[in-house]
């Protein structure tokens, strides 16, 4: 926190993009009906002198993964704790919206109850700018269905109905979705595609292109991070892309037109993800960023970057990693006498420690072994003494003694495993809504899963459980 207080502090002092945040603002906002009061006092705070914690991700389909609402959670939750500490209100959290992204295939799927639903579209160039059109609404639709009775279901069908319009962009649905389910706790979302903030940026593109600038300014910070830990994302000569014919694509190469095009139309550049943190903190009054592994990994490469064009660099912190049960699963757990670290277990072991709860097999083979491998090593003197030749002998057959024990071990846990078969199974699937495939669930199921059975309540439960400053897993009941 005090940390967060000098950063705060540094922000206030150099930040220099007010008048560029309010034109964003109302770019962002322009006709948005029926604000939330705390939206509307957000927007007005960042208008005349507040400053933010930040996160982002780019527009996904149906918000993705569960993960995806954590980050806004997570800096919810942050802009809370620090007005609390401050005693005045000065945090306002903001969700920006990576909507330059291109990649359709990470973008344009998602799963609910472990089907997956995915938009096919012929559409090119960034996912945020592409066109909802009907082949979106048919998914959308299917999506719906998949809600059938349960407790909250005509009311997310509600906010999805009313944020995924027809011709509208898939960022605004995204935003729109966002701004329904959060914008009562004063979420701000923005998307950063506009020209005069790329305005802004100009300089620094314009050094980009010349000079290399963010390949020659990170290289001997990389070389000594690829000696000491990985470089989680490598820096081309040219980090920005070009909008033509529709299409985002990579520069590859400096030619004269295009320093002409970038000052004249510089709403045609594109940062790639070594520059587009750059262009956030330059544009947003940020003291802090959350976000998952990979980003906080790749935000800690580039400081030298932020260095060199003067721009604060901001306090990087982990998001929330949240995985949510259904409170019947949880006590069917617990009650058996397993606890939340049980979920970490690869699946063998979990089976192995259900197979083994009420049995003495690991103990008594234990005893065992040890034993027969004091006795047999006293025929190693004996034999060693009547010719040392026999020493080998002697060490093969203590190894396949050992196998032997191993393998009637191996036999008899099989047996306790077919014995405990109907329990390994119950356990599996309850493990199985936390992790899958020993990966946690959060990175594939959509939120949607979880609001339809606990609805508003739910989220504000994980904004109350949520605390960005303690990093570590947390199991959210529902």
């Amino acid at each position: 926190m005090e940390g967060l207080k000098q950063a705060l502090l540094s922000k206030e002092k150099n930040y220099t993009q007010r008048n560029l945040l309010q034109n964003l603002l109302e770019y962002n906002y322009a006709g948005a009906k029926n604000l939330n009061h705390k939206e509307s006092e957000n927007i007005v705070l960042l208008k005349e002198n507040g400053c933010a914690v930040t996160t982002a991700h780019q527009p996904n389909l149906f918000l993705g993964p569960l993960y995806t609402l954590t980050k806004a959670v997570s800096v919810i939750s942050l802009a809370e704790q620090m007005n609390e500490e401050l005693g005045e209100k000065k945090i306002v959290p903001i969700f920006v919206i990576g909507s330059e992204d291109h990649d359709k295939e990470e973008l344009l799927h998602t799963y609910l109850f472990g089907k997956k639903y995915e938009w096919t579209t012929e559409q090119k160039g960034p996912i945020g700018s592409m066109i909802i059109d009907d082949s979106f609404i048919h998914v959308l639709h299917e999506w719906l269905d998949a809600f059938g009775n349960m407790p909250y279901a005509e009311e997310l069908k509600g906010a999805y109905l009313s944020s995924y319009v027809l011709n509208c962009t898939i960022a605004k649905g995204f935003a729109s979705l966002l701004r329904k389910l959060l914008g009562s706790y004063g979420l701000i979302v923005l998307d950063l595609n506009m020209r005069e903030v790329k305005e802004a940026m100009v300089p620094v593109f314009e050094k980009e292109i010349k000079e290399s600038f963010s390949f020659n300014t990170l290289k001997s910070n990389l070389d000594f991070i690829r000696e000491n830990y990985s470089v989680q994302a490598e820096p081309r000569d040219i980090n920005l892309f070009e909008y033509r014919d529709g299409e985002r694509k990579r520069i590859d190469k400096i030619e004269e037109s295009l320093l002409a095009k970038l000052k004249s139309s510089p709403e045609s550049f594109s940062p790639n993800v070594i520059l587009r943190p750059l262009m956030q903190q330059t544009v947003l009054p940020s003291i802090a960023n959350i976000g998952g592994g990979a980003e906080v990994s790749y935000w800690l490469q580039l400081k030298p970057i932020f260095d060199s064009a003067h721009v604060d660099f901001p306090v990087i912190l982990l998001r929330d990693i949240v995985s949510v049960l259904d409170t019947k699963s949880w006590e069917k757990w617990t009650s058996s006498g397993y606890t939340e670290l049980d979920f970490f277990l690869p699946i063998n072991e979990l089976k192995k420690k259900i197979a083994l709860k009420d049995s003495d097999l690991e103990l008594e083979f234990s005893r065992v072994e040890k034993e027969l491998t004091i006795q047999f090593a006293s025929l190693e003197t004996l034999m060693t003494s009547i010719d040392k030749s026999l020493k080998g002998s002697y060490e093969s057959e203590l190894v396949k003694l050992k196998k032997s024990l191993e393998l009637l071990y191996s036999k008899a846990l099989k047996a306790e495993k077919r014995k405990h078969e109907e329990s390994i199974v119950t356990f599996e699937k309850i493990k199985s809504k936390v992790f899958e495939d020993n990966y946690l669930i959060e990175r594939k199921e959509n939120f949607s899963a979880y609001y339809l059975k606990g609805g508003k309540d739910w989220i504000s439960d994980m904004i109350a459980d949520s605390n960005p400053l303690n990093a570590e897993w947390k199991l959210n009941l529902i």
